[in-house]
């Protein structure tokens, strides 16, 4: 049985949106930090955006070279950060992230004259800043005028540009679909900027998002205090429920992010969970089943899949479209864990039935996290119920919390 008591690192999710903002109004303090590689990666890149000349600045040719690693959050918004400045730059990935959704920022730049292409897990842009579109001076801006985001596949993309269209010499007028995958996270986006008092004005109608951003915005506030990381925060109270006990001492009950519907689902399910000025979660003897739709907060999925595992009785887990584009193919890694732990689960249309046990035959096994943090973090769950897991590659918590195996006292 382990215990924790403090505070846990602030939301990475938040963060990678503050820092890109703080790129464009320097007088912007972040309170909060990370030691995640997504963050990391992202603030040095930034750096040596911002800063070309330095000794940490790399180039090649006339080219500056960065390295985002597997992170999609930070490549996406740091793409356009880096054309919104005239010059070429090369931005290398993992190979992974290159396999992930990317073709819609290239559509983006396109929008303002900034040419991009992927070659071998390197995004190369060549441009001359966001120029302002033809048309764009018009009263009348039409809907073909208009840069059209297409959010089908994550609403990274939206965020991104809503995140980069400041210090522009034009209005941004902006179009997308009316619905989103994770749309909870473009409104995370958007609650950011409002908090700082950056306007945006946004139309819906029966198809249609649309958008505009007034030129010439400036902060009226200079402070971001960047709450816990509620993605974290979730994994740890799970942990707490099977074997353990925690305090987590900088808890936000009015949370920018979508991830805190976790704790409602952990107490739906019988956890015994204490909401304050802190939060608290203690050892539960037995889970009760669940239904839950992960639309909105599909990073969910792997850790509650195993909470579900370990509910007696049947659980129906739905909103799982999103999860083929994440670090891995989440359903599918998911499914494998489960079925190593001697549980059995398969999809039913477009749910997964879990049926779940607290009591798991099994035989102990090697589990391969296929380069993805949150299958690691699912894995550890199973190991505090007794389950012998050896996980390859533990070293992918890098990416978004370095500090798990130490505070959950596993050897992965």
């Amino acid at each position: 049985m382990f215990k924790f008591v403090g505070p846990l690192p602030a939301s990475k999710s938040i963060l990678n949106r503050a820092l890109i903002l703080q790129s464009y109004f320097p007088e912007l303090q972040i309170l909060g930090s990370s030691a995640a590689d997504d963050v990391l990666k992202l603030q040095q890149a930034l750096q040596q955006l911002l800063h070309p000349h330095s000794e940490k600045a790399i180039k090649r040719g006339a080219d500056q070279i960065f390295d985002l690693g597997a992170g999609g959050t930070s490549f996406r918004f740091f793409a356009l950060r880096a054309s919104r400045q005239p010059g070429s730059y090369q931005v290398g990935m993992s190979e992974r992230l290159a396999s992930r959704p990317w073709q819609e920022i290239q559509e983006v730049l396109k929008y303002f004259g900034v040419s991009a292409e992927l070659k071998h897990n390197t995004f190369f842009i060549h441009s001359r800043g966001w120029n302002e579109p033809t048309g764009a001076e018009s009263n009348h801006f039409s809907a073909s005028r208009s840069l059209f985001v297409d959010s089908s596949r994550s609403s990274q993309f939206l965020s991104s540009v809503l995140l980069n269209a400041w210090n522009l010499n034009f209005d941004l007028h902006i179009r997308t679909q009316r619905s989103m995958p994770s749309e909870s996270y473009y409104e995370m986006t958007k609650g950011l900027l409002q908090s700082l008092g950056l306007q945006i004005s946004e139309h819906i109608d029966d198809q249609e998002k649309e958008i505009v951003i007034v030129q010439g915005q400036k902060p009226k506030s200079t402070l971001v205090s960047v709450e816990a990381d509620m993605s974290s925060l979730f994994t740890l109270a799970c942990a707490a429920l099977i074997n353990g006990e925690i305090e987590v001492t900088n808890f936000s009950q009015t949370s920018l992010q979508a991830d805190v519907i976790g704790l409602e689902f952990l107490q739906q399910m019988g956890g015994q969970i204490q909401m304050g000025s802190s939060l608290k979660v203690h050892r539960t003897e037995s889970l009760k089943p669940l239904r839950a739709d992960l639309t909105q907060s599909p990073d969910l999925f792997p850790c509650l899949a195993v909470m579900c595992a370990l509910a007696d009785g049947e659980s129906f887990l739905t909103g799982l479209s999103q999860l083929k584009y994440k670090e891995s193919d989440r359903l599918n890694k998911t499914m494998e864990l489960l079925r190593y732990a001697g549980v059995r689960c398969e999809m039913q249309g477009e749910a997964l039935r879990i049926w779940g046990s607290s009591k798991l035959t099994h035989d102990d096994f090697i589990f391969d996290p296929d380069h993805d943090h949150r299958m690691a973090f699912a894995a550890a769950l199973f190991n505090l119920k007794g389950v012998k897991i050896k996980v390859l590659t533990p070293e992918v918590v890098q990416k978004s919390w370095p500090e798990f195996w130490s505070i959950l006292g596993v050897k992965p």
